[in-house]
């Protein structure tokens, strides 16, 4: 944290040393020490949540062609058959909202 600071190497992303740590005692006990500004305004825990990861869509994605494509390479050992990028990437075509 140290040299991140003092080259300036963590300036271009949004946050703090490029976010809260995952590990409680880090965010808490750590980053005060090197940010002292920190000291008693972190947000409380409750107001942090992590970034949405997954699409809007992954319920229906994971339903109808995540599921499907598994049950398919269990069963089918030929190599003819579609990547499950290219079957994705098909479903996103087909429905685009």
């Amino acid at each position: 944290m140290d040299a991140s600071r003092e080259e300036r190497l963590d300036e271009l992303s949004f946050g703090i040393a490029g976010g809260f740590s995952a590990k409680r005692t880090v965010t808490e006990q750590i980053f005060p020490q090197f940010y002292p500004a920190l000291l008693g305004h972190s947000p409380p825990e409750s107001y942090l949540s992590p970034p949405m990861i997954l699409p809007r869509s992954w319920m229906s994605i994971k339903e109808r062609v995540i599921i499907p494509y598994i049950q398919d390479r269990i069963r089918r050992q030929d190599t003819d058959m579609p990547s499950l990028e290219r079957r994705i990437s098909d479903w996103h075509r087909l429905n685009p909202n």
